[in-house]
């Protein structure tokens, strides 16, 4: 049953007698509770007189009576019950006992395996039935000539069942996925129905993110979001970038704003629901905070239902198999021109300077004892006598160094629930830790969290709290980076196939110990192993978040309410970074660093509400209130010059002298808003909100601003009667103003010195290159969406479109000015943006039968950021007015007008002395598809979802051909090269005469030149490492992608086989994420939208989910 039908147990209601009519119980429900009512009046026997005992009764038992003595049954849905009329079951003996049998079962709801109160089962076509009871159980005496049981709840798909020879028939309700008025959690936790917003919204229940857990709980949201893009990062404890219409959102936690979270505190256990408010006139009362949107997140509460429960949830997965990794050729070892000879690891000489071009592998020599070509190495033997290494054989060692090196990933998360409670008060207790291990060595990370979360009602006051402590630690976060701290760096872009990584294991130089890791390379590259058991990065966070809102009802149409939250979080991190580590290709002396970091912000809200139906035409909802946010933030670091002592990490084991900074600061919001909701003709809704901000991030003269916002919604379907293949309508519309609240940080509105150099212990101040305009204003935006929502056949295909224009003005810019003027540049308001965007999201029930459902849910969007004006200057960049912003210039080897290149006299490319237009880096369209699919006690989930379009850079790609370890580097011209031979021609064009001039812009405005084909010969080497060198547009790919992101297998154990035992629920699932991916661009996971600092590879990932109740 749902948290809101268990009250029934515990409210009391008071009746004027012992004796009422219908009609005069609901009034007194309605009048003691928050409940309304929907029900036909030509139905309901609002006259019949309902007898009771006594005049104090449970709302349970109330509707006991109701549906016992008039045959009214019910549903409660978001404080609405819904009222049916169902006959009474004939009593037995009307018909011959020969005649009838008995029929029994259990109606329980599909997704949370909770019993049914209240639903109705009707024999199809003689209208006789019963309801079932609080258990959700059922027993029908069914005449020989019924051939069907219909059974029908509100906000459930009805289900008729054949008898057939079946004398127990349980049946699992799955939601209708679009009758219900879905209630949103809006701005200020303000709940709305669906229909009445003007606005998009989209919500994920809490379930969707419980059985296939990630890490970051961002990662579940990935598809399920129409213009939520998330950007899945396959690196340990990387925080997956995420936009919201292209821009960040604000994070919302039980109504409170939370700017300093990374959502690895929270427990995907402990999350009710999620609203995505998408855009301004959304998000419009929480001010400069929520100009691109929120995300609202509710925790969950405890449970209504009188008596204890415990929940207890399991999830393991591990990453088993390489999704996307790097492969690396096995045929050719370290070293440059088919040469190499190890020295002393500086890179100097034969050793090839890091590279992977030396001699093949595996070539036989009989001269040897080995039998194979035999080279001096860095892991040779000594001669005993001279000293001199010992040639060992050249072959390949290293064809499994990436399988050798990574582990397989394990993430665990326990958590165990206790809730209890009633209709007044209830409270619930979580623990969970969740513990993650790496696919590198030697890297995890455990985040524990304990909430408590409750509320209590006494007469017309109503305190809501929740409180949550989360812990994360780890004593080594692997590096992700573009240098020798990178194990993909390190492991698979530069170590030749003539290493094996096992040998590596042992990362000492023996006899020096602390002083020297032992590696083929002691200039360019790190010891993997070194780098995973000595370079380690602790981080150690505590977050403290919660909330505490205080109702009091003045009247029963006006209350009062304060809520005040807080967010906490210290974070201290250190590096130890032991002697001979390698960084920027040279040896250090080893260091240690501390960095800490506080983030303290308060919020307090106080308003009042205002709630009142005039009549069935009109009616009002307002909220009046002001709001103070305060927010301070500290941090600190230390850091030694060398070591004096190896493997002692201390500040006082500095060799030279100490470094380090510490910073301060603190800003305040304080706001006043309000919002006015006016219902017309129970059809048409419209919304109005304002808010003003006075902030201490601007100059005074412009720190304050008023935010507007404008929403309409129609639903023509309650006014019109439409086509019977139309089951609803309507049309809606909003527009909102919204600026920022600073200049790009906290003080960057105040002129300030900037701290120089020491010279000789005398410190230094430089003056500031940046003017600040005096007239300077905040950036503003100004939004308007507009969108429809239809449903055809009963709501079993409903499509829900949005279309998106915002203007970006007051932009700050800045521009160039006289250097007499004693600054370089200046900030002004500047420039104009136009972002344009669609979403559409698809939901429908294709199949819909007895026993099996198929529901599906698909999102696509599309967002283009337009330069509208470009105020000084005709140019941003490179880019005009029209342009979109993401338009991306690089540098590119130079070509013909149609398209062949250019190569030079010696046989390589020849570079465009302009940058050109290489593509966009956004997507064009961004979708998801899920699918669930429900039979018996199974079901099925498959999230698919993925980009079409944009184009990254691949940093990973482009160093594997330049360092010679691409597996497309193994051919006839590599061999030769090796040879000494050159015989490599490039595909393209020569120019034997004529010239071309171009204009500023790069346009040809004459062009004389002739061409025929080249023919001039190069070594392969010599070419590859040349043309793959540098970040030209050419290392540009293709971001398109499809991937199986979820697949979950679930089996909810029947209650009938729980009934002996102490569960009251269980349910058991198969879990897997990332199972398979089809993309153009290999090697790398494209899900990142990123590969600058060289990804780890991606993963696929299984495991098991379980949960059980009692």
């Amino acid at each position: 049953m749902t948290a809101q039908e268990a009250q029934l147990n515990q409210q009391i209601i008071q009746l004027s007698s012992e004796n009422v009519s219908v009609n005069n119980i609901l009034k007194e429900i309605s009048q003691q509770t928050e409940l309304d009512f929907v029900y036909d009046a030509g139905k309901i026997p609002l006259n019949q007189i309902i007898e009771f005992g006594e005049r104090d009764q449970s709302l349970q038992n109330i509707f006991k009576e109701l549906t016992e003595q008039a045959g009214v049954s019910y549903k409660i849905a978001n404080n609405q019950i819904s009222l049916t009329k169902v006959e009474k079951q004939p009593q037995q003996g009307t018909n011959n006992q020969n005649d009838t049998k008995i029929i029994r079962g259990t109606v329980l709801d599909q997704q949370s395996n909770d019993p049914l109160i209240g639903v109705t089962v009707i024999l199809e076509g003689i209208n006789q039935g019963t309801v079932t009871d609080i258990e959700g159980n059922y027993k029908l005496s069914v005449p020989s000539n019924a051939e069907n049981i219909v059974f029908s709840y509100v906000g459930y798909q009805t289900q008729t069942i054949e008898i057939g020879s079946q004398s127990q028939i349980d049946v699992f309700m799955s939601n209708d996925i679009s009758s219900l008025q879905e209630v949103v959690v809006t701005a200020l936790a303000i709940k709305k129905p669906t229909e009445k917003l003007g606005y998009a919204t989209q919500k994920v229940d809490g379930t969707a993110l419980t059985k296939a857990q990630e890490p970051n709980i961002v990662a579940n949201l990935t598809g399920k979001v129409a213009g939520l893009t998330v950007f899945n990062s396959t690196d340990f404890f990387a925080n997956n970038s995420f936009e919201l219409r292209g821009q960040k959102p604000l994070i919302v936690i039980d109504g409170v704003p939370n700017t300093s979270t990374n959502l690895w505190e929270l427990n995907s256990n402990d999350v009710e629901s999620i609203d995505v408010l998408k855009g301004a006139p959304a998000s419009a009362l929480y001010g400069s905070l929520g100009r691109n949107g929120a995300i609202m997140i509710t925790t969950k509460r405890g449970s209504q239902k009188e008596g204890l429960q415990v929940e207890f949830s399991s999830n393991t997965m591990v990453a088993f198999d390489f999704l996307r990794r790097p492969e690396m050729q096995n045929v050719y070892g370290s070293g440059r021109n088919g040469q190499y000879g190890y020295i002393n690891g500086t890179g100097a000489g034969t050793e090839g300077s890091g590279f992977t071009w030396g001699p093949r592998l595996n070539q036989p020599d009989p001269s040897t004892p080995s039998g194979f070509v035999e080279l001096v190495q860095y892991n040779s033997p000594r001669d005993p006598e001279t000293g001199e290494l010992i040639p060992i054989p050249w072959i390949n060692r290293g064809g499994d160094n990436l399988d050798n090196f990574f582990r397989n990933g394990v993430i665990r998360n326990n958590t165990l629930a206790v809730t209890a409670g009633n209709m007044e008060r209830n409270v619930r207790v979580s623990a969970s830790h969740k513990q993650q291990s790496g696919i590198v060595p030697n890297t995890s990370l455990g985040s524990s969290n304990f909430s408590v979360a409750g509320k209590y009602t006494y007469k017309k006051l109503t305190v809501d709290a929740s409180l949550n402590y989360n812990k994360q630690q780890s004593d080594n976060i692997p590096e992700i980076a573009w240098s020798s701290q990178s194990f993909i760096y390190n492991l698979a872009l530069w170590m030749g196939p003539n290493i094996d990584v096992n040998d590596l294991r042992d990362y000492w130089v023996p006899g020096q110990e602390g002083f020297q890791q032992r590696h083929y390379s002691t200039s360019f590259y790190n010891n993997p192993y070194f780098l995973a058991y000595e370079y380690n990065k602790g981080y150690y966070r505590d977050v403290t978040y919660g909330q505490v809102l205080v109702s009091y009802d003045i009247t029963d149409d006006l209350s009062v309410s304060t809520r005040n939250g807080i967010n906490y979080f210290s974070l201290n991190r250190n590096e130890k970074e032991p002697i001979s580590f390698v960084r920027n290709f040279n040896r250090t002396d080893g260091n240690y660093s501390q960095t800490y970091n506080t983030d303290f912000t308060i919020n307090t809200d106080v308003f009042l509400n205002y709630s009142k139906n005039f009549n069935e035409n009109f009616n009002l909802q307002s909220t009046v209130g002001v709001s103070n946010n305060y927010r301070n933030s500290w941090s600190a670091n230390i850091r030694t010059n060398g070591l004096n002592v190896p493997d002692f990490y201390n500040v006082s084991n500095s060799k030279n002298a100490l470094s380090g900074y510490n910073s301060f600061s603190e800003s305040r919001i304080s706001s006043a808003y309000a919002t006015i909701d006016f219902g017309f003709l129970n059809s048409i809704y419209l919304g109005i909100t304002g808010r003003n901000d006075w902030v201490t991030t601007l100059p005074i003269q412009n720190n304050s601003f008023f935010y507007p916002s404008v929403s309409l919604s129609y639903v023509a379907s309650k006014m019109f009667n439409l086509p019977d293949f139309i089951s609803n309508l309507r049309i809606r519309g909003s527009w909102a103003e919204v600026s920022n609240g600073s200049f790009g940080g906290t003080y960057s509105h105040i002129p300030t010195y900037n701290s120089g150099i020491n010279w000789q212990n005398n410190a230094s101040l430089s003056f500031p290159g940046t003017l600040i305009s005096p007239d300077l204003q905040p950036e503003t935006s100004s939004a308007l969406e507009t969108g429809i929502a239809v449903g055809f056949i009963e709501d079993r295909l409903t499509i829900d479109a949005n279309y998106i224009y915002t203007l970006d003005y007051n932009n700050i810019t800045s521009v160039p000015i006289s250097i007499s003027s004693g600054y370089s540049s200046q900030l002004i308001n500047a420039n104009e943006f136009e972002r344009k965007g669609f979403e559409l999201v698809l939901k429908g029930r294709p199949i819909r039968t007895q026993q099996f459902q198929w529901n599906i849910t698909a999102n696509l969007s599309q967002y283009r950021t337009y330069i509208k004006t470009i105020d000084v200057g005709d140019r941003i960049g490179q880019q005009k007015e029209g342009d979109r912003t993401d338009k991306l210039f690089r540098t590119v080897w130079l070509e013909t007008p149609d398209g062949k290149p250019i190569i030079g006299s010696n046989g390589i490319n020849i570079r465009d002395p302009f940058d050109r237009h290489i593509g966009y880096s956004d997507p064009d369209y961004v979708y998801g598809f899920l699918n669930n699919f429900n039979y018996r006690n199974f079901s099925l989930f498959v999230g698919i979802d993925g980009r079409i379009g944009g184009i990254m850079e691949s940093k990973t790609i482009r160093n594997m051909w330049w360092s010679g370890v691409h597996p497309e580097t193994v051919n006839e011209f590599r061999a030769a090269s090796v040879r000494g031979v050159s015989n490599y021609v490039a595909d393209g064009v020569v120019v034997v005469d004529g010239a071309v001039e171009y204009d500023t812009e790069g346009n040809i405005i004459r062009d004389t030149r002739s061409y025929e084909p080249n023919s001039q010969p190069v070594n392969y080497e010599t070419y590859i490492s040349t043309y793959h060198s540098r970040s030209y547009g050419n290392h540009y790919y293709d971001e398109t992608f499809i991937k199986l992101r979820e697949v979950t297998l679930s089996y909810n154990f029947p209650n009938k086989w729980l009934d002996r035992t102490f569960l009251s629920a269980a349910t058991v699932s198969l879990i897997g994420r990332n199972l398979f991916i089809l993309s153009n661009i290999k090697y790398i996971d494209p899900d990142s939208g990123n590969d600058q600092d060289m990804q780890t590879p991606s993963m696929r990932n299984v495991g098991f989910h379980v949960n059980v109740k009692f």
